[in-house]
């Protein structure tokens, strides 16, 4: 219980700077892990059931947007907001 009490304490003291940063230098090491992980599947698929890569990503949004309505936001949809930045952030690079 300290302990908790201790890293809140740190939180309050770190820089809204400091949380953006932390927070994208986590999003960045989880989306490269995560992109080799799937071997690149959603900016170069094998197009079986999508017409283009836009589209998968656009489904995969799609579908997290949909949990999120469905369940809220609470600590087992937490995963679902980081799964949808990386989408988002896989939407941009696709659309560059």
């Amino acid at each position: 219980m300290d302990e908790q009490i201790d890293a809140l304490k740190d939180s309050i003291n770190i820089s809204t700077e400091e949380k953006i940063s932390g927070f994208l230098a986590y999003m960045e090491d989880m989306l490269i892990q995560k992109n080799k992980d799937y071997g690149d599947s959603l900016q170069n698929p094998i197009g079986v059931f999508q017409k283009n890569k836009i589209d998968g990503i656009l489904g995969r949004i799609d579908d997290k947007l949909n949990r999120i309505k469905s369940v809220g936001i609470n600590d087992n949809t937490e995963d679902s907001i980081e799964d949808l930045i990386g989408y988002l952030v896989h939407l941009k690079i696709a659309l560059a």
